[in-house]
């Protein structure tokens, strides 16, 4: 996770999340800063809870086939309650493997997953993935590094969300065979990394929103001649980030090169055949079954602008060309919680501490300053001022701090301005007794 300690707004976002990324450089930035608030999940994200199929698509003839979406604070099924009671067992048996502090069963039932239960598989892709994790992190950026250009470059980014608040990834291979001279295969690696790691820390909810949406496009590019590194990189990516693809859309290929996937998809497992859609002008419209064209660029047949490749700044911090997600025709009613029905949840410990909403985190705390700041106040009065306390109350009514409000710095300054205007008016009344 980002770890940056001068801006207080920003420590509150990222209270209790995972170190894994450090990056002081467009944190910095105000106008940055900005951009990357927008990226992070909109308030009414934290309002939506999947269910059924959005969880879990069970096999029930071979369950470690099933297709697990939600990891984190869902019910696990009996089964998947003992394979990862196994794999525990088996994680114990190598001194060697350390855990990270922030390890939970999600991720044990993940690498479980990764290997379609084979225990012992398992257990060795766990310690290749820890030896992995620790050369590369934490991940330092600075001004200047390579990372920053490769970020902006257009090969791999992040642009708009699909009507479940999942981010949408582009991935565009053209772009990085035509630039590949001016990059080592780390560097690519290095930024690719990142940019996972980056959506993975900031812009999902564990236990509400834990996948993405690939928008892959072979305009330029046959996928029968991608270069080695690619490769490389695909499998880097896949090895590491387990069940993190919810649907990839593919884009450009030719009538020839679409034959040659379908017959290669006939091989491929059914987990992995549910996630792909090859898109062409007879099934384009399927893109936009669960996203908003204003989500989707026009290149993709959407209504956003195309992004501008390869400007300093230009694609990262993520950017989001609309502020609406759900579809047209879904009601939000039906949909998402309320404000008070999620307020309950955190109130009754269904929701973990890092996974709770920054938004409410910051409406709870300004309610209970006001609370706290009133219950010193009326300490501070005489028996015989509980009357006019009590009229001046029913006169001056606070602030109601419940109401919806998605800026978390101007719920702050409400709650100080409404402080303020009730002292003034207590001195007020003092002195005219």
């Amino acid at each position: 996770m980002i770890a940056i300690n001068q801006n207080d707004k920003l420590k509150n976002v990222l209270k209790n999340r995972i170190i894994e990324i450090i990056d002081p450089y467009y944190i910095s930035d105000p106008e940055l800063y900005e951009i990357y608030k927008k990226s992070i999940p909109p308030p009414e994200a934290f309002y939506y809870f999947p269910k059924g199929e959005e969880i879990m698509i069970t096999n029930d003839k071979k369950p470690e086939k099933a297709l697990r979406r939600i990891f984190l604070n869902v019910p696990y099924t009996e089964i998947e309650k003992r394979w990862i009671k196994e794999f525990k067992e088996e994680i114990q048996t190598n001194p060697e493997i350390v855990l990270p502090d922030y390890w939970n069963d999600s991720y044990n039932l993940r690498f479980v997953y990764a290997t379609e239960c084979n225990i012992k598989k398992s257990h060795e892709r766990l310690a290749r993935y820890l030896k992995w994790h620790r050369n590369l992190f934490p991940m330092i950026i600075q001004p200047g590094d390579k990372v920053v250009e490769l970020l902006n470059l257009g090969f791999l980014y992040v642009y708009g969300r699909d009507h479940q608040f999942r981010p949408i990834l582009v991935c565009q291979p053209y772009v990085y065979q035509k630039n590949m001279n001016l990059f080592r295969e780390e560097e690519v690696i290095r930024a690719s990394v990142f940019l996972y790691q980056f959506i993975v820390n900031n812009m999902l909810i564990p236990g509400q929103i834990e996948n993405w949406i690939m928008i892959l496009s072979f305009v330029g590019i046959s996928p029968l001649t991608l270069p080695d590194s690619v490769k490389k990189l695909i499998k880097t990516l896949s090895d590491n980030f387990l069940s993190r693809l919810y649907k990839c859309y593919v884009f450009g290929m030719s009538i020839f090169i679409n034959f040659i996937f379908k017959i290669i998809c006939t091989f491929l497992e059914e987990i992995t055949l549910k996630k792909i859609t090859v898109l062409d002008n007879k099934n384009h419209n399927l893109l936009f079954q669960n996203i908003r064209l204003d989500n989707v660029e026009q290149k993709f047949g959407g209504t956003a602008p195309d992004v501008t490749l390869g400007v300093t700044n230009s694609i990262f911090p993520p950017r989001m060309p609309s502020s609406f997600f759900l579809k047209e025709d879904e009601n939000p009613n039906e949909i998402l919680v309320t404000e008070q029905e999620y307020i309950n949840l955190v109130e009754n410990k269904k929701i973990k501490e890092f996974c709770i909403s920054p938004y409410i985190k910051v409406k709870l705390e300004s309610r209970k300053k006001q609370m706290d700041y009133e219950f010193e106040l009326k300490k501070s009065f005489s028996k015989k001022d509980w009357k006019l306390q009590n009229e001046f109350e029913k006169k001056n009514k606070m602030r109601n701090l419940n109401k919806s409000n998605n800026n978390f710095a101007h719920d702050l300054k409400s709650f100080n301005f409404a402080k303020n205007s009730f002292h003034k008016s207590i001195n007020l009344i003092n002195n005219n007794k």
